[in-house]
C-alpha cells in the first residue's frame, strides 16, 4: 500500500507555508510544487470525511488540527505522521 497520504487539509497547509514570509513561494510556485510532489510520489488521497466530532477530543484549541488528522487517519486505518515530539495522540506516529 501506499507509505503516503494526503488530504485537503494538509494540502492547504503546504499552500499556506510555502507562501509565508519563512518560504515566500507565490502561490503559483507553490501550487506547481504540490502538483509536481502528487505527480512524482503519487501519494494516496483521503477526503476530509469524519466530523469534527468524532474520535479523540483535543484537550486545547491549538490542538484541533492535529488531532482531527490523527482522527482522520484512524478512520481509514492509517496512522498520523508527525514531527510534534509533543502530540500525545494515540495515533500519532512519531517520525525521527
Amino acid at each position: 500500500g501506499k507509505l503516503l497520504a494526503l488530504c485537503p487539509i494538509t494540502e492547504l497547509g503546504f499552500l499556506r507555508v510555502a507562501t509565508s514570509r519563512a518560504y515566500n513561494a507565490t502561490m503559483k510556485q507553490a501550487r506547481d510544487t504540490l502538483r509536481d510532489f502528487i505527480t512524482r510520489q503519487s501519494p494516496a488521497f483521503i477526503p476530509a470525511d469524519v466530523r469534527a466530532l468524532d474520535g479523540e477530543a483535543p484537550s486545547t484549541s491549538g490542538k484541533t488540527t492535529d488531532w482531527y488528522l490523527a482522527n482522520l487517519a484512524q478512520a481509514h486505518g492509517m496512522k498520523w505522521a508527525t514531527l510534534d515530539q509533543s502530540a500525545k495522540h494515540p495515533n500519532a506516529e512519531l517520525v525521527t
